[in-house]
C-alpha cells in the first residue's frame, strides 16, 4: 500500500533550471554550491525534527488536558490528509532554502549555535521556523553595517589622503608664486634695487585674495632687503638708490 501514501513535495532545488542563478550565486564555485545544498539538506532535517518534537509534546499535552477533564478523544477519526502536518511544506522547504542560500560559509557555525540554544524556547511550528529566519536576518544586517563601517573608514582615508595631497600641492604652488614675485625685486646692473608692483590683471592667479596677499607679502620682504641693503651703503659711504617701477 505505498503507493497509496502521500507524496509530497519537498524541494524547489531539482526543478530550478541550470541558468536559474540569483545573482548571488554568479560569482560561487562548484564547491561553495554543493557546501550550500548540503547545508540545506542538515539545516531542513534539524528543523523537521524540532517541528516534530514540538508537535509532539503539543499534542502530549492536549492528550493530558483530556485526561483530566475526562473527555474522550476521537482524533483517530480525523482524515490523514488533516493530520499529516509534521512534515515541511514545499511553501516551508522553498523558504528555509532562500534563507540558507543567505548565508555565508564562516556563519554556519554561529548560526547553528544560536539557533539550537532559542529552538528549544519554540512552542509551535511557526515559531520554529521564524527563530531561523530572525537569525539569518541577524546575521544579514550585520554583514551589511560591517560592511558600510569598512567602506566608510576607506572614504574617510581617501578623504584624508586627497586632503593631504591638495595641501601639498598648495603649498608647492605658494612658494613657487612667492618665488616668482621674489624674482621681480632684487638688484639690477646698474646699481639700483628695484621693486615691481603687479597689477592683479597681470596674471589671473593673482586676482583672489590669496594671490594678492602673497603679492604684497613678497613686496614687503623686497622693502627690507632694500632697506637693510641702503643702511649698508650708507655705513659704507656708498650711494644707493631704490628704484620703483
Amino acid at each position: 500500500m505505498n503507493w497509496f501514501e502521500p507524496r509530497v513535495l519537498r524541494s524547489a532545488r531539482p526543478f530550478v533550471p541550470s541558468g536559474g542563478e540569483r545573482r548571488d550565486e554568479i560569482g560561487k564555485t562548484g564547491d561553495d554550491q554543493a557546501m550550500v545544498q548540503m547545508m540545506c539538506d542538515l539545516v531542513l532535517g534539524e528543523i523537521q525534527a524540532e517541528i516534530s518534537r514540538v508537535e509532539k509534546e503539543m499534542e502530549r499535552r492536549r492528550q493530558d488536558e483530556r485526561r483530566l477533564t475526562n473527555q474522550p478523544d476521537y482524533s483517530w477519526l480525523m482524515d490523514w490528509r488533516l493530520r499529516a502536518k509534521r512534515p515541511l511544506s514545499f511553501r516551508e522547504s522553498s523558504e528555509v532554502e532562500l534563507l540558507c542560500s543567505k548565508v555565508r560559509a564562516e556563519e554556519w557555525r554561529r548560526l547553528l549555535k544560536e539557533w539550537h540554544t532559542k529552538v528549544r524556547f519554540a512552542e509551535s511550528r511557526d515559531e520554529v521556523l521564524d527563530t531561523f529566519r530572525a537569525l539569518v536576518d541577524e546575521m544579514a544586517m550585520e554583514r551589511m553595517r560591517k560592511k558600510c563601517v569598512v567602506q566608510s573608514v576607506d572614504e574617510q582615508q581617501q578623504f584624508g589622503e586627497n586632503t593631504a595631497a591638495k595641501k601639498t600641492a598648495g603649498q608647492t604652488d605658494e612658494r613657487g608664486q612667492t618665488a616668482e614675485a621674489a624674482s621681480e625685486h632684487g638688484t639690477h646692473s646698474d646699481g639700483t634695487f628695484g621693486i615691481r608692483s603687479v597689477p592683479p590683471r597681470r596674471r589671473g592667479r593673482l586676482t583672489d585674495k590669496k594671490g594678492i596677499a602673497r603679492r604684497l607679502t613678497a613686496m614687503k620682504r623686497a622693502m627690507e632687503g632694500a632697506q637693510d641693503r641702503l643702511f649698508s651703503a650708507r655705513g659704507r659711504g656708498e650711494v644707493f638708490y631704490v628704484r620703483f617701477y
